[in-house]
C-alpha cells in the first residue's frame, strides 16, 4: 500500500496492509541518494546508506536510482547515454592489486578511467602502470551499460 505520509504507516499496517510505502519518506531517500551521487560517492556506498536508512524506517528493498551523475551539461551534445559514476574497488575483487594495463578497462570494457580517489589523494588520468588497491574509488566514464558492467564484473568482491 502507498501513503503520502510516514505518520500513516502504523495505521495502515493495523488495518491489514502487509507493506506500506510512504511517499514522503521515499522522496527524502531519493533526494539523499541523488545528492550523494552528485558528489561522486561510490554507488555501492550510496546503496549501503540507503539500505541503512530504510532498515531504520521500514524494510523495503529496491535499488538506488540516483546514484550517478547525469552529465546534464553534455545533453546538448546528444550524449545522453554517457554516465560518469564512481565505483569502489573492494577487497577480493578481480581488479584489486592489478595495474590498469592488466585489467584493460578501455579495451575489454569500453570504459574510460577519469581518476582514482585513494584516501585524500586524487590521481587524475592515471597511466597503465597504476595499480588499483582495495578501497580505491574509480571515477569511470562510458555508456550506461558499460560502466555498470564493469562495476558488476570487475570491481565486485568475490
Amino acid at each position: 500500500m502507498r501513503t503520502r505520509f510516514v505518520a500513516k504507516v502504523d495505521e495502515l499496517i493495523a488495518v491489514g496492509a502487509s507493506e506500506v510505502i510512504p511517499e514522503e519518506y521515499e522522496t527524502s531517500v531519493e533526494i539523499f541518494s541523488r545528492v550523494l551521487g552528485a558528489y561522486l560517492v561510490p554507488v555501492q556506498e550510496i546503496e549501503e546508506y540507503v539500505d541503512q536508512v530504510r532498515a531504520e524506517g521500514y524494510s523495503m528493498w529496491r535499488s538506488v536510482s540516483g546514484g550517478r551523475s547525469s552529465l546534464k551539461s553534455l545533453d546538448h551534445m546528444h550524449l545522453q547515454d554517457i554516465d560518469l559514476i564512481t565505483v569502489r574497488v573492494y577487497e577480493g575483487s578481480p581488479a584489486a592489486g592489478k595495474t590498469l594495463s592488466e585489467i584493460e578497462l578501455r579495451n575489454k570494457y569500453h570504459v574510460n578511467l577519469v581518476a582514482v580517489r585513494r584516501g585524500g589523494e586524487v590521481l587524475s588520468n592515471p597511466g597503465g602502470e597504476t595499480q588499483l588497491k582495495a578501497r580505491d574509488d574509480l571515477i569511470l566514464l562510458g555508456s550506461s551499460a558499460d560502466v555498470h558492467n564493469v562495476s558488476r564484473q570487475l570491481l565486485k568482491s568475490v
